[in-house]
């Protein structure tokens, strides 16, 4: 059975003003692109600095060891340095998914501060969150669980595993204010069609509930803090965008795009090309992890279909928080 691409690919390129409010709370923490979060992990009124730095670079991508800084400087503690993306304790960016940390937040209000990072995964399939909870000097694993829909149209999600490959579920979390966080939601029926929503939730010990849609499920409006787009460019999927540098073929639609800007910048790209305001680095484009991204005009299983197995040219529209895709000619 083929192997389905994620229908939401992440995109990490948060404005640095979404992810920064400056009416976040003790429980929340202020994020940085460079792999920061911020947060009174140790209870005596101060903001410690939880960073994750590169350690080691491996054909499949990166790995990362988790640091605590104390508000003076110093060290508290520090997370193995091994390449195991089994282990929960090391973070990474690979092909075959993403583990970063999102969230820093005492969501079952017990005192202790948990680290919520998405475990990897390359189907379209609910988001399993790794869960850490901070016991004073070390980070002790919970087991991970998906954030699922307790029923339709409920404004419920319950931590939960799953082995179903479809429903509704919370993929991407980011920090809002006064206690919320934002979620990026995914509905999933089947190979036809799905929807992305955004909305403010409060987290607890058994899951979630959301507060407030932003974006609500089946609605292709950006919430009102995105709906001006900030860049739009047209590609040419090629087949040399549809192969890394070593020529392995690429199985995931954000990894196509990917290269396409990767041979664009570094190789002049296809005649039909245009540049973009965001991707020119090769830093820039490890951040097109496109969560939040419409398929614009197609249903999902053709557009999916067209990228992997076709040379098409693209439109993309680039929002602060999610993409358009459109397929202008196959």
């Amino acid at each position: 059975m083929k192997k389905r691409v994620s229908l939401l690919i992440v995109c990490s390129m948060l404005i640095s003003s979404l992810l920064a409010d400056p009416e976040q709370t003790s429980s929340l923490y202020s994020r940085d692109i460079d792999g920061k979060l911020q947060g009174d992990i140790d209870q005596d009124g101060k903001n410690e600095t939880i960073a994750w730095k590169k350690f080691a670079a491996v054909d499949l991508g990166e790995y990362y060891q988790l640091l605590i800084i104390d508000d003076d400087g110093s060290l508290l503690w520090r997370g193995p340095k091994e390449k195991d993306d089994g282990d929960p304790l090391v973070f990474f960016s690979l092909d075959f998914g993403v583990s970063i940390p999102e969230l820093l937040i005492d969501f079952d209000h017990d005192g202790y501060m948990e680290l919520l990072a998405p475990a990897p995964q390359s189907d379209v399939s609910p988001t399993y969150y790794r869960k850490l909870r901070w016991r004073g000097s070390y980070f002790e694993p919970l087991l991970s669980n998906a954030l699922m829909r307790s029923s339709p149209r409920s404004n419920r999600f319950i931590w939960r595993a799953t082995q179903e490959s479809y429903g509704t579920w919370i993929s991407g979390l980011a920090p809002y204010s006064g206690g919320l966080v934002k979620a990026y939601v995914t509905e999933y029926s089947g190979d036809e069609s799905g929807s992305i929503g955004i909305a403010l939730i409060l987290l607890d010990r058994e899951g979630a509930t959301v507060e407030r849609w932003l974006k609500p499920l089946n609605d292709n409006r950006a919430d009102t803090t995105a709906t001006q787009p900030t860049n739009t460019y047209r590609a040419r999927l090629s087949y040399r965008d549809h192969q890394n540098s070593r020529g392995k073929r690429l199985v995931k639609v954000e990894d196509i795009l990917r290269q396409d800007r990767a041979n664009f910048y570094n190789l002049g790209g296809d005649p039909e090309d245009q540049a973009d305001s965001y991707f020119g680095s090769r830093d820039e484009r490890r951040a097109m992890r496109l969560r939040n991204t419409t398929t614009v005009g197609m249903e999902y299983s053709r557009w999916r279909d067209s990228i992997l197995y076709g040379t098409p040219l693209v439109e993309v529209t680039i929002y602060p928080e999610y993409l358009d895709i459109k397929i202008i000619q196959k």
